[in-house]
C-alpha cells in the first residue's frame, strides 16, 4: 500500500535487527529518510539511512540526542537487548537497554515535542497462551510463564513511555505476535528449520504434539509503524497474523520452500500439554488504522530463504 510521506525524516533504533532493517527498507520506499542507531553498523543500508552509533545501555542527555538525531519529525523505538540461547546477559544491561533507554528517549522526545512509536510485544502479557488476547488483559510476569525477566522489561519500557504520555507525549505502543523475517537471530526455531531444511536434513519437533503458535512477518510490523505514525494513531494495539499455526506445519512448510529432502520428526512428550502461544485479537488495530497482514506465512518464508525484505 503506497502511502504519501507527510513525515519525511525519523529516527530509528536497532537497526540492525530484524525489524530494524525492514522499517528502514519500507521508509526508504516511501521517500522517508531515516537516523537510524545501534550498536555495529548494519551490513547495508538504503541510500536515505544515516547511520550513527548508539548503545542503548549508554544514557545520553538532551542535547547528545539532539546531535545524535538533528531534527527528526519523529522517532521509532524498536532497539531492544534480547534473550539468546547458551549466551548469558547481564539483568542490568537487559535493564538498561530495554527500561532506561525509554525513559532517555522519552523526555527527549516529550521535550521536542514529537511523536514516538514504540515496539513492544505479546511476551508483556501475563498469560500468553490465552486464546484472543485483547489489550486490556493482564500484563506481568507469571512465574513459570513465556518471557522471563526480558518480558520484565518490556512491560516496564512500556509503563515509562505510557507515564510520559501521560504528561503529555504522542504515544502509540504495539504489541506484535512472534515476528519472522530475514535477519532473524540463528538461534530462533524458524531459523534453526531453515539450517536443517536447507541441508536436506530432517526437522526434529521437540513441542507438545498440537503446539500452536501465530507468527507474523517483519515487513507487516515495519508497515504497521509507519500507518500509524503517518495516520497520527496513539494507543496501544496488537497486531498479529490471521491464523496460528502448528510447530510441525511451520517445519513442513520450511521444508517446502527449502525444496530438500527431509522429513518432520514429532518426538513425545506424553507429560506436557500442547501450548498456544500469542493468539492476539487484533480488531482494536484494524479499526483504528486499517491493520491487516499482507504477507502469507509461505511467502513470508520465501523472502526469509532469498535474504529479501518483502517490501
Amino acid at each position: 500500500m503506497e502511502m504519501k510521506p507527510k513525515i519525511r525524516k525519523i529516527a530509528v533504533t536497532g537497526v540492525s535487527g530484524m525489524v530494524g532493517g525492514h522499517i528502514v527498507q519500507y521508509a526508504a520506499s516511501q521517500g522517508i529518510s531515516c537516523v537510524v542507531t545501534s550498536r555495529h553498523r548494519p551490513r547495508s543500508l538504503p541510500s536515505l539511512a544515516e547511520w550513527r552509533s548508539w548503545d542503548l545501555c549508554r544514557w545520553l542527555e538532551v542535547d547528545a540526542l539532539d546531535a545524535l538525531f538533528g531534527n527528526v519529525e519523529a522517532l521509532l523505538h524498536v532497539g531492544a537487548m534480547t534473550p539468546r540461547k547458551n549466551i548469558t546477559i547481564a539483568q542490568r544491561d537487559m535493564f538498561d537497554a530495554n527500561v532506561r533507554s525509554c525513559l532517555c528517549l522519552g523526555l527527549w522526545a516529550l521535550q521536542k515535542n514529537i511523536p514516538v512509536i514504540y515496539l513492544s510485544g505479546a511476551v508483556v502479557y501475563a498469560d500468553p497462551e490465552a486464546h484472543q488476547i485483547k489489550e486490556n488483559a493482564l500484563l506481568g510476569y507469571q512465574r513459570g510463564k513465556l518471557g522471563g525477566f526480558y518480558g520484565v522489561t518490556k512491560s516496564l519500557g512500556e509503563e515509562v513511555f505510557t507515564t510520559l504520555a501521560a504528561e503529555g507525549l504522542h504515544l502509540c505502543v504495539l504489541r506484535p505476535s512472534s515476528i519472522y523475517g530475514t535477519g532473524l537471530s540463528d538461534d530462533q526455531m524458524i531459523s534453526i528449520f531453515f539450517s536443517r531444511g536447507l541441508k536436506g536434513e530432517d526437522i526434529v519437533i521437540n513441542a507438545p504434539p498440537g503446539s500452536r503458535v501465530n507468527l507474523i512477518h517483519a515487513a507487516d510490523v515495519a508497515t504497521a509503524m509507519l500507518t500509524v505514525l503517518q495516520r497520527g494513531v496513539a494507543g496501544t494495539f496488537n497486531i498479529a497474523a490471521p491464523k496460528t499455526f502448528t510447530i510441525v506445519e511451520i517445519a513442513q512448510k520450511v521444508l517446502h520452500v527449502c525444496g530438500k529432502r527431509g522429513i518432520v520428526v514429532q518426538q513425545k512428550e506424553s507429560l506436557k500439554s500442547p501450548f498456544l502461544r500469542f493468539d492476539l485479537n487484533c480488531s482494536a488495530a484494524e479499526d483504528a488504522f486499517g491493520f491487516a497482514s499482507r504477507i502469507g506465512f509461505e511467502e513470508g518464508l520465501r523472502y526469509m530463504k532469498d535474504g529479501a525484505f518483502g517490501i
